[in-house]
């Protein structure tokens, strides 16, 4: 679950920028967490202000996360 999306993107209970409630991102089902991360990321021009992803992502390989997921590849 994404919870490092702080207030500046969404407000208790109401919608803001990335278009997801405070409530929601914070619930069992990733989906609005990822539609406003991805939200953000467009909105920003990626996650280059987030100082969490520049101090702990920017530089890792994301495919670490889901290597094991055995997600079917397209084609």
């Amino acid at each position: 679950m994404l919870r490092n999306i702080n207030d500046n993107y969404c407000k208790k209970g109401t919608k803001k920028s990335c278009g997801v409630s405070c409530t929601e991102l914070v619930s069992d089902n990733i989906l609005p967490s990822a539609t406003c991360a991805l939200n953000i990321y467009n909105k920003e021009g990626g996650f280059s202000n987030w100082p969490a992803w520049k101090n702990n992502c920017q530089n890792l390989d994301p495919n670490r996360f889901i290597n094991n997921c055995n997600i079917p590849s397209k084609g």
